[in-house]
């Protein structure tokens, strides 16, 4: 991860995300707490964005749902999509996709679909959907429901060609349906069955991993990772972990419609997962 980097590990003996180091600036310093936390989250996502941008090849990410604000949602991901060296058909999740309960059983196989995974957020299948200041953000209407929320981000994104049917019919029915259990009851005799797995694609090279999100590309260009005080490669990839179709998922939890897993610590949505070398689900 970031972490274990040289400018990571330079970044972290700072200690900026403790209390105690931040109240000691204000007081002793009169360094603003708002101030150091603006500067600190902009180094970690400059530093994970050359990571990012410096990729070549496969990349895996280690996240289950993906929050819009978070680094790899918001720098991350996006930088990845636009890298002419990976782009979205590139990206693999290594984490399997918690099962959703109250969304259609192929909706939710469909948004498990890597491709998927990399262009829509969490909060646009958030049961209830996203909260005003989200909406805000993201630019939803504030009265659209939760199902056509969600149509209006599968109709916006990239898929490959074999999902373009399945998601016409899914955008088409949670366009017709005011809450994910209309679209669940309308559906109970209608599925269109599961998602067609990805085979897995071997990488050569090393890679990296990264603590809330990205974890293994197949290499780094040497000039951009350098020169943002990175490695210029880092560790050898990881097959994705792929769930299986919700008969028989792997996964046993379920998404609590709020977090990622991966992002364990109050600083999960300012820094960046770009670089741990085995990507456990860590940090930011």
């Amino acid at each position: 991860m970031l972490e274990e980097t040289d400018a990571g590990k330079k970044l972290d003996a700072y200690r900026l995300y403790e209390n105690n180091v931040l109240r000691t600036l204000e007081r002793d310093y009169d360094v603003k707490r708002t101030d150091v936390m603006g500067a600190r989250d902009d180094a970690w996502s400059a530093l994970s964005d050359s990571y990012a941008k410096a990729a070549r090849g496969e990349v895996q990410v280690f996240a289950a749902d993906v929050a819009a604000k978070s680094v790899l949602g918001k720098d991350e991901l996006p930088a990845l999509r636009a890298n002419p060296h990976v782009g979205v058909e590139q990206i693999r999740f290594a984490v399997d996709m918690p099962r959703h309960d109250y969304l259609p059983e192929d909706v939710d196989e469909f948004l498990s679909n890597d491709a998927v995974r990399a262009q829509v957020p969490m909060e646009y299948y958030l049961k209830d959907g996203p909260d005003p200041d989200m909406r805000n953000d993201l630019r939803i209407s504030p009265t659209a429901s939760p199902p056509h929320v969600l149509a209006d981000r599968c109709e916006k994104i990239a898929v490959p060609a074999h999902l373009e049917t399945q998601r016409q019919g899914i955008v088409g029915r949670l366009r017709s349906a005011s809450s994910f259990a209309d679209v669940e009851d309308r559906d109970r005799s209608h599925s269109t069955g599961t998602v067609a797995e990805a085979g897995t694609v071997q990488t050569t090279g090393k890679v990296f991993g990264g603590g809330t999100g990205i974890a293994s590309t197949s290499s780094v260009s040497s000039g951009a990772a350098e020169n943002a005080g990175a490695e210029s490669t880092m560790p050898a990839a990881m097959s994705a972990g792929k769930r299986k179709s919700p008969h028989g998922k792997t996964s046993s939890s379920t998404s609590p419609a709020g977090e990622m897993s991966h992002l364990d610590r109050s600083r999960s949505a300012s820094r960046s997962s770009t670089t741990r070398q085995v990507h456990s689900g860590g940090h930011r």
